[in-house]
């Protein structure tokens, strides 16, 4: 599922090279890089990091589990449900259990 984060990401001021957000930091991934929301137990994870890993991508995997703000910001990208992994791309694009496939041509673009 391709998503935008127009909607959810509506930056009020940067500090430290991170997003503040109503008040809050959430997690924000390196300058330029994909950030990947899931678990230790999450098998999407798992074709995720392979693809990401085969592509050579810079990516941060931030756990939900043990980041609160984290499971927020999966929560807000998927409509109110717990959606892993949830990808995040520094253009805003948003895949959320993409298959190979999907993530490939994601990365391609």
């Amino acid at each position: 599922m391709l998503r935008s984060l127009e909607k959810f990401v509506m930056c009020i001021t940067v500090l430290s090279g991170k997003c503040v957000e109503a008040g809050r930091m959430p997690v924000a991934p390196p300058e330029n890089a994909i950030t990947v929301y899931a678990t230790s137990g999450c098998a999407g994870y798992m074709l995720a990091k392979f693809v990401l890993d085969s592509q050579g991508a810079n990516y941060e995997w931030v756990d939900i589990d043990k980041q609160p703000s984290a499971t927020e910001t999966v929560l807000e990208l998927n409509g109110g449900y717990r959606i892993v992994p949830t990808i995040v791309f520094p253009d805003g694009r948003v895949l959320v259990e993409p298959s190979r496939r999907q993530l490939e041509a994601a990365l391609a673009a």
